[in-house]
């Protein structure tokens, strides 16, 4: 799909038109590598769905449910393990483990059905699964063994919390509880039964965010400080772990021996904060501005969007900013936020799309938009929209080691990856097994690695 760039003001350079040789049509069987240059090849170009396969490098089939009850509940969040193992729990208490390379599953652990859907992963590759119902830990390994099971006094109110070291942090209606790397309690501290979140610092503390105040932890439970205000956005964090913290009266800046000021005033009520590598922090305000910030809370630079900023920015590594809005829009910025680029997404429907999600940027470079969890449109990095895949999703946290993305749905997880037609074509096959396996899911049968709705007699 080829999408042209609207004609831009003289700041702002225009998007380079794209190559005819870029065209995912135009092959040159001949071009490739002698060791591919073969009838696999001409195999795959005739027997493979090479457009599909041009971006979903994997799929693995999976059976959850959306609603139990009254209950509606989301689609799994895939994880990547260090070692690169991808690992999707379900709501009715499947624990999937897959491996990306052999397309084959590694391991499984049945539970009861509940909250299992969004694993936190340590440092060291450890997963640990909380039952948001029961107040139930499990952690396992890498390879699916079981490190240990906790019983929490009562059910948690978010997803548990990590530090480097390993220990985890979790928050219960009325109780802060902090577990070593092993399962055991280390110590815990009463906390409020509501209105309450719990947030691991980079430097190993934790911020507890409460309507009475803000109070900093050590990772013994011993109290820091504590401040009088209300949050209301997630904090930012700056390499020498200062924290920016976003309140109605705006932003405070707080140093990590617990000196607190405000910010330079802000336009409108800050929406969402993100630090850069330098230590700038980014301010998208509700009323459609952008703020830069140094590392004292001074304004660097400001630019008003003159639209509705539905979402987070991304902040790369070098200072670029990539921020969408409600026009369908992606700008890029630099980190004086000077414009570089708009990208164009096509809106989901004719109306003013509201619910673009924070774009995640791969390593070679490609950009994935989702809007509102429905659909994900694939940008390349040159801006145009290359792909998209409809449905209702959700993606994981961050990319696998070989820079592919997991993107969940209630019966399948893919591994998206924008590749190059040479590139799906030089691929080596995976070997299939000889005979199918046929295994019951529900109301689906797997057959060979493909799920296959049960046709019922009403």
């Amino acid at each position: 799909m080829r999408i042209h760039a609207q004609t831009l003001p003289a700041s702002l350079p225009a998007l380079p038109a794209r190559a005819s040789g870029d065209h995912p049509d135009q092959v040159t069987i001949s071009g490739h590598a002698p060791a591919t240059n073969t009838m696999e090849a001409a195999r795959k170009l005739f027997h493979t769905d090479t457009e599909r396969a041009r971006h979903i490098v994997r799929s693995f089939p999976i059976d959850d449910i959306h609603q139990r009850g009254n209950t509606y509940y989301y689609p799994p969040t895939p994880v990547f393990t260090p070692d690169g193992t991808l690992v999707v729990g379900t709501n009715k208490g499947t624990i999937l483990a897959f491996d990306p390379v052999t397309r084959q599953e590694r391991w499984r652990r049945e539970l009861s059905p509940s909250g299992y859907n969004t694993p936190a992963s340590t440092p060291d590759g450890r997963l640990l699964f909380s039952n948001h119902e029961s107040g139930q830990v499990l952690c396992l390994r890498q390879d699916g063994s079981e490190v240990f099971q906790a019983e929490l006094p009562g059910p948690l109110v978010q997803d548990i919390q990590l530090d480097s070291k390993g220990n985890a942090y979790a928050l219960t209606r009325g109780q802060i509880v902090a577990l070593d790397p092993q399962g055991q309690e280390r110590w815990r501290q009463p906390a409020p039964e509501e209105n309450a979140a719990l947030l691991a610092t980079p430097d190993d503390r934790m911020v507890l965010a409460t309507w009475q105040g803000v109070t900093l932890l050590d990772d013994q439970g011993k109290e820091l400080w504590k401040h009088p205000c209300v949050l209301t956005r997630c904090p930012a964090f700056t390499p020498d772990n200062t924290m920016f913290l976003a309140t109605d009266e705006g932003v405070l800046v707080a140093r990590p021996e617990g000196t607190i000021t405000a910010a330079d005033p802000l336009p409108g009520k800050p929406y969402a904060l993100l630090a850069d590598a330098r230590g700038n922090v980014v301010v998208v305000t509700d009323n459609g501005h952008v703020v830069s910030l140094d590392s004292q809370g001074k304004e660097r630079h400001r630019r008003d969007m003159r639209t509705a900023l539905p979402s987070a920015p991304a902040v790369l590594g070098d200072g670029t900013i990539l921020l969408c809005t409600a026009e369908s829009e992606v700008w890029k910025l630099d980190s004086d936020l000077q414009p570089e680029s708009i990208m164009h997404v096509p809106r989901k429907s004719g109306w003013r799309t509201i619910g673009m999600n924070t774009p995640q940027v791969a390593p070679n470079g490609a950009i994935y938009v989702g809007q509102e969890g429905n659909r994900l449109d694939v940008l390349s990095k040159e801006g145009y929209v290359s792909w998209r895949l409809d449905g209702y999703h959700r993606s994981s946290p961050s990319f696998g080691p070989d820079g592919s993305l997991a993107v969940a749905h209630y019966d399948q997880v893919h591994l998206l990856q924008e590749r190059s037609l040479d590139e799906v074509l030089a691929e080596p096959s995976v070997e299939q097994p000889v005979s199918a396996q046929v295994e019951r899911r529900g109301d689906f049968l797997v057959v060979g690695g493909r799920m296959v709705r049960v046709k019922k007699p009403w």
